[in-house]
């Protein structure tokens, strides 16, 4: 057999494990229902769910705590999420800058003792590019 097709079969080999492994990692977008059947199954997989922040009707977000003096790994909020279930979400490290301004936020993480703790967290920030009529 020649070189050239040993090293083809080698790098189509990587390539397949490659995508085989990214496949059994990847997660799954799903509602605060779903991840709690989730975390009840025993499946410790994170997931994303996508939601809007809870907010006051002076815009402030409801029952946000952070204290980076205290603990500057733990922020807590309350999310809605695209089912209108409200939950409260206890982020695992400091908020993103312009949290407050984010029209839809989405949380990676799992349900842990009836609670969901997110890893991580992905802001859709308000566009500057708004649609409005020229007159």
């Amino acid at each position: 057999m020649k070189k050239g097709y040993i090293v083809a079969l080698l790098l189509v080999s990587a390539a397949i494990a490659v995508i085989v492994s990214t496949l059994g990692k990847s997660s799954t977008y799903v509602t605060f229902d779903g991840a709690e059947k989730l975390s009840i199954q025993g499946d410790d997989d994170e997931v994303h769910i996508i939601g809007s922040l809870v907010k006051n009707p002076d815009g402030s977000i409801k029952d946000f705590n952070y204290n980076a003096i205290e603990n500057p790994n733990l922020c807590t909020f309350y999310l809605e999420d695209d089912s209108a279930r409200i939950e409260k979400v206890e982020l695992m490290q400091s908020p993103p800058i312009d949290f407050e301004k984010s029209e839809k936020v989405v949380v990676i993480g799992s349900f842990e003792d009836k609670s969901f703790v997110a890893k991580s967290v992905l802001l859709k920030c308000p566009s500057k590019y708004e649609n409005k009529e020229i007159k």
